[in-house]
């Protein structure tokens, strides 16, 4: 579910002092304007995170986290 991606996005969010990058991978086809707000939560506060959700050779430019321009592709 989108909430436990978004609860843990938080956690590595209110982690940052120890966790500095995260690869994500959902396979999720939907778009999140609460998951974009926890991505450039996550941003602001030093996290880098990468997307590797490419693996079904789709475009996932409009793919929460991909369409993110905060997110290294």
């Amino acid at each position: 579910m989108i909430s436990d991606i978004i609860a843990g996005i938080d956690h590595v969010t209110g982690n940052s002092n120890d966790i500095v990058r995260v690869n994500l991978s959902f396979g999720c086809e939907c778009s999140s304007p609460a998951h974009d707000a926890a991505i450039n939560n996550g941003v602001r506060k030093g996290v880098v995170f990468v997307e590797t959700s490419v693996n079904d050779e789709k475009d996932v430019s409009s793919f929460s986290s991909a369409q993110s321009p905060n997110v290294m592709p």
